[in-house]
């Protein structure tokens, strides 16, 4: 399996900073700050990365998987945490 460029890791990591946009969770969330970073930090790199990231104050963590190899789709899922539901 090949490598994916570093504008194919763009392309993703753009499509899935786009559907956070979606859930009108602020940008300066630091959550939200961190995955960008992230992902800014895995388009320049290249090493793939996955991590479990806090959504403070919307009782959610971010499930983000990023892959570099072609045929591996990154994404990201929020999850809602456990103890929220009490």
């Amino acid at each position: 399996m090949s490598t994916k460029s570093k504008e194919e890791r763009l392309k993703e990591g753009i499509t899935i900073l786009m559907k956070l946009r979606e859930l009108k969770i602020p940008a300066m969330n630091f959550g939200i700050q961190t995955i960008q970073k992230r992902i800014s930090e895995w388009v320049t790199s290249g090493i793939p990365t996955t991590e479990i990231i806090p959504i403070s104050n919307y009782d959610r963590d971010a499930h983000l998987s990023l892959k570099s190899e072609r045929g591996e789709m990154s994404q990201i899922v929020l999850k809602q945490i456990p103890d929220a539901l009490d």
